[in-house]
């Protein structure tokens, strides 16, 4: 064992093992030692933290850490730190080989390493942290292509989604497929992505239901835009909790797609209950006037409102708000709770029904959904008098006629929509 005191005490306990060193917390007074090598950041705070209380220079502190981690280093045949190393890579190299060598390539200090990359980072040599991440798929191929997974990015950044993503897609992919998707040109990400070994399990069951091709596509988009892994981590995540009931159709084959159609499906959360001062109406708005005839003209957007944030609240009048859920023959009604629910739409029938959200929020129309086999088909436009504006399809396209007429004449039954308003086309 080998001892980081500062005046006299032990803070920090670092044990010698086979190519690398575990990295402990000495409990003061008890003597009892917390095991804190996943996490770096740790050691290197609670010695900032002791120098500071007993007043001993911090330039001395990490002197005899580098002293300590030297020397267990060499009784491990570990990583060995250069005297100007961090505090935290100081830790975190000689308790992973691979840390290490990112260090050496420049690498920025890594904080904490994330559960399912601890056998990864803290395996002996790459060939045993190939197996370790990979098993029986680790060829001579996708080492080499770990080894660009891992390699620091611009800034010298070490952002290990790279490894993530292999790991998820590793089940499912060939190893000629998960070599080219290691590989493969990624960016840092943005923002956490809470991702535990739990987490990792249920991507790679999910992720296998896609099959190679559709996976490889999606995995590889996600590692090329900064919020990726956290899209795709919610993707599952939503898939998981609609068990049965997700998308009924083929699934596409890109990452917003595929994560619109599976959150299509789930009740959102308004940010409060209350009307969102943002949705009303501008104070000088002039009135629109509306013209009566083609209902199927492409969505035009509504103008002269004040923006609104993604958990507005859109409210609904009763007759649109009991819609919600409602079955008819194949297709079913569903009616957007907040403004993203209406961005989600937009995108998903390639229209501008994301930017009705103010109206919407404003009270000035209320929008309804109708889904056929769990997939978004058409969307209706009706305003607080009743009057139907607009009604499209996918691409503003004309809807379906038996669909149609048989949703016009529901609506009007229901007293959601006058009859009056449906030109006689329609």
């Amino acid at each position: 064992m080998f001892d980081v005191e500062v005046a006299g005490h032990p803070i920090v306990r670092l044990d010698a093992m086979r190519r690398r060193v575990r990295v402990q917390l000495v409990i003061p007074v008890v003597g009892r030692c917390v095991d804190v090598t996943a996490q770096p950041a740790t050691p290197a705070q609670a010695l900032r933290d002791a120098a500071a209380a007993r007043r001993v220079d911090l330039a001395e502190v990490a002197a005899a850490a580098y002293r300590s981690a030297t020397e267990a280093a060499a009784a491990a045949a570990a990583w060995t730190p250069r005297p100007d190393s961090p505090l935290v890579a100081t830790f975190g190299g000689v308790a992973f080989p691979l840390l290490g060598a990112l260090y050496d390539e420049g690498g920025s200090p890594l904080g904490e390493v994330p559960p399912w990359a601890e056998a990864t980072l803290g395996a002996a040599s790459l060939r045993e942290a190939g197996v370790a991440a990979f098993g029986s798929t680790s060829t001579r191929p996708v080492r080499a292509a770990l080894v660009e997974a891992l390699r620091p990015l611009s800034g010298g950044v070490i952002d290990l989604s790279g490894l993530l993503v292999g790991l998820i897609g590793a089940p499912t992919l060939e190893p000629d497929r998960l070599a080219a998707l290691l590989s493969s040109q990624r960016v840092a990400q943005r923002g956490p992505v809470g991702v535990d070994t739990s987490v990792l399990e249920l991507a790679r069951r999910i992720v296998a239901r896609w099959g190679a091709i559709r996976a490889e596509r999606v995995l590889r988009e996600a590692l090329e835009r900064a919020d990726g892994v956290t899209r795709l981590v919610d993707t599952v995540r939503y898939a998981d909790w609609l068990g049965d009931h997700g998308p009924a159709d083929r699934l596409p084959n890109g990452l917003d797609e595929l994560h619109d159609v599976h959150r299509a499906l789930l009740r959102s959360a308004p940010a409060n209950a209350d009307a969102d001062a943002e949705g009303r109406p501008a104070a000088a708005t002039p009135r629109r006037r509306r013209r009566r005839g083609n209902l199927h003209q492409p969505l035009a957007a509504p103008v002269g409102f004040a923006p609104v944030t993604a958990t507005t609240a859109l409210p609904a009048p009763p007759a649109v708000e009991g819609l919600d859920g409602v079955t008819l023959g194949e297709l079913d009604f569903v009616v957007p709770r907040v403004a993203d629910d209406l961005s989600r739409w937009g995108r998903l029938m390639s229209n501008c029904l994301g930017s009705f959200a103010p109206s919407v929020a404003a009270g000035r129309s209320s929008i309804i959904g109708v889904r056929r086999r769990n997939r978004l088909v058409y969307a209706l436009e009706v305003t607080p008098a009743r009057a139907l504006r607009q009604f499209c399809g996918r691409a503003n396209r004309i809807p379906d006629d038996p669909h149609r007429h048989q949703i016009l004449e529901f609506l009007v039954e229901r007293g959601v929509i006058d009859a009056a308003s449906i030109p006689r086309d329609a």
